[in-house]
Protein backbone atom coordinates (compact mmCIF):
# COMPACT_ATOMS: atom_id res chain seq x y z
CA UNK A 1 0.00 0.00 0.00
CA UNK A 2 1.35 3.38 -0.98
CA UNK A 3 1.26 6.09 1.69
CA UNK A 4 1.52 9.85 1.31
CA UNK A 5 4.32 11.11 3.52
CA UNK A 6 4.77 14.64 2.23
CA UNK A 7 1.67 16.17 3.90
CA UNK A 8 0.52 18.39 1.02
CA UNK A 9 -2.82 19.32 2.65
CA UNK A 10 -1.01 21.39 5.30
CA UNK A 11 0.99 23.22 2.66
CA UNK A 12 -2.24 23.87 0.71
CA UNK A 13 -3.94 25.17 3.86
CA UNK A 14 -1.09 27.56 4.66
CA UNK A 15 -1.18 28.84 1.07
CA UNK A 16 -4.97 29.27 1.18
CA UNK A 17 -4.77 31.08 4.52
CA UNK A 18 -2.09 33.42 3.15
CA UNK A 19 -4.32 34.17 0.15
CA UNK A 20 -7.35 34.64 2.45
CA UNK A 21 -9.22 31.80 0.75
CA UNK A 22 -12.35 30.95 2.76
CA UNK A 23 -12.04 27.29 3.70
CA UNK A 24 -15.21 25.18 3.77
CA UNK A 25 -16.78 24.83 7.21
CA UNK A 26 -19.69 22.39 6.90
CA UNK A 27 -19.53 18.69 6.03
CA UNK A 28 -21.34 19.35 2.76
CA UNK A 29 -19.06 22.25 1.80
CA UNK A 30 -15.98 20.16 2.64
CA UNK A 31 -17.25 17.16 0.66
CA UNK A 32 -18.03 19.43 -2.31
CA UNK A 33 -14.63 21.16 -2.03
CA UNK A 34 -12.80 17.81 -2.07
CA UNK A 35 -15.18 16.08 -4.50
CA UNK A 36 -12.54 13.75 -5.92
CA UNK A 37 -10.84 11.18 -3.76
CA UNK A 38 -7.34 9.79 -3.68
CA UNK A 39 -7.27 6.27 -2.25
CA UNK A 40 -3.66 6.62 -1.13
CA UNK A 41 -3.57 6.92 2.71
CA UNK A 42 -2.23 10.10 4.28
CA UNK A 43 -0.17 10.00 7.47
CA UNK A 44 -1.73 12.10 10.22
CA UNK A 45 0.25 14.96 11.71
CA UNK A 46 0.54 15.01 15.50
CA UNK A 47 -2.12 17.75 15.64
CA UNK A 48 -4.57 15.78 13.48
CA UNK A 49 -3.83 12.56 15.42
CA UNK A 50 -4.76 14.39 18.65
CA UNK A 51 -7.98 15.61 17.01
CA UNK A 52 -8.88 12.05 16.03
CA UNK A 53 -8.26 10.97 19.65
CA UNK A 54 -10.43 13.87 20.88
CA UNK A 55 -13.18 12.84 18.47
CA UNK A 56 -13.02 9.21 19.66
CA UNK A 57 -13.24 10.36 23.27
CA UNK A 58 -16.09 12.73 22.48
CA UNK A 59 -18.09 10.02 20.69
CA UNK A 60 -17.56 7.67 23.63
CA UNK A 61 -18.81 10.37 26.01
CA UNK A 62 -21.83 11.03 23.76
CA UNK A 63 -22.64 7.29 23.75
CA UNK A 64 -22.46 7.18 27.55
CA UNK A 65 -24.58 10.31 27.90
CA UNK A 66 -27.14 8.99 25.40
CA UNK A 67 -27.37 5.75 27.37
CA UNK A 68 -27.86 7.71 30.61
CA UNK A 69 -30.47 9.98 28.97
CA UNK A 70 -32.42 6.94 27.73
CA UNK A 71 -32.27 5.36 31.18
CA UNK A 72 -33.60 8.53 32.85
CA UNK A 73 -36.34 8.97 30.24
CA UNK A 74 -37.44 5.36 30.77
CA UNK A 75 -37.51 5.77 34.56
CA UNK A 76 -39.59 8.95 34.26
CA UNK A 77 -41.95 7.35 31.70
CA UNK A 78 -42.41 4.35 33.99
CA UNK A 79 -43.23 6.72 36.84
CA UNK A 80 -45.75 8.58 34.65
CA UNK A 81 -47.38 5.32 33.48
CA UNK A 82 -50.38 6.41 31.36
CA UNK A 83 -50.29 10.09 32.39
CA UNK A 84 -49.55 12.61 29.67
CA UNK A 85 -48.05 15.38 31.81
CA UNK A 86 -45.71 15.52 34.78
CA UNK A 87 -45.69 18.66 36.91
CA UNK A 88 -43.70 19.87 39.91
CA UNK A 89 -45.27 20.48 43.33
CA UNK A 90 -45.72 24.16 42.42
CA UNK A 91 -47.43 23.37 39.09
CA UNK A 92 -44.52 23.81 36.67
CA UNK A 93 -44.91 21.50 33.67
CA UNK A 94 -41.85 19.23 33.64
CA UNK A 95 -42.58 16.58 31.01
CA UNK A 96 -45.16 15.99 28.33
CA UNK A 97 -45.38 12.44 27.05
CA UNK A 98 -47.97 12.07 24.33
CA UNK A 99 -48.66 10.12 21.17
CA UNK A 100 -48.02 11.68 17.79
CA UNK A 101 -50.73 11.55 15.15
CA UNK A 102 -50.85 8.56 12.85
CA UNK A 103 -49.23 9.16 9.50
CA UNK A 104 -49.41 7.60 6.09
CA UNK A 105 -46.38 6.17 4.34
CA UNK A 106 -46.01 5.28 0.69
CA UNK A 107 -45.36 1.54 0.28
CA UNK A 108 -42.58 1.77 -2.29
CA UNK A 109 -41.78 -1.95 -2.20
CA UNK A 110 -45.39 -2.93 -2.96
CA UNK A 111 -45.70 -0.26 -5.68
CA UNK A 112 -42.50 -1.49 -7.32
CA UNK A 113 -43.79 -5.06 -7.22
CA UNK A 114 -47.22 -4.13 -8.65
CA UNK A 115 -46.03 -1.54 -11.22
CA UNK A 116 -42.37 -2.21 -12.15
CA UNK A 117 -42.44 -0.26 -15.45
CA UNK A 118 -44.09 2.79 -13.91
CA UNK A 119 -41.74 2.59 -10.94
CA UNK A 120 -38.67 2.47 -13.22
CA UNK A 121 -39.97 5.39 -15.30
CA UNK A 122 -39.78 7.64 -12.23
CA UNK A 123 -36.38 6.54 -10.95
CA UNK A 124 -33.61 9.11 -11.04
CA UNK A 125 -29.94 8.76 -10.21
CA UNK A 126 -28.87 10.34 -6.96
CA UNK A 127 -25.17 11.20 -6.81
CA UNK A 128 -23.14 9.39 -4.19
CA UNK A 129 -21.62 11.21 -1.24
CA UNK A 130 -18.53 10.88 0.89
CA UNK A 131 -19.03 9.44 4.34
CA UNK A 132 -16.80 10.26 7.28
CA UNK A 133 -16.14 7.06 9.23
CA UNK A 134 -14.09 7.19 12.41
CA UNK A 135 -12.29 3.86 12.76
CA UNK A 136 -12.09 2.16 16.13
CA UNK A 137 -8.71 2.04 17.77
CA UNK A 138 -7.04 -1.29 17.02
Amino acid sequence: MSVDNDIPPNIDMVYMQQKNVQLPTTKKEIADWYATTDKKPLIATIDIFKKVQDLRNLRETIDLLTEKRNQLENEIANYMQNREKLISADGEELVQWSYSKDSKKFNEKQFKSDNPELYNAYLKTKPGNRSFLLKNKT
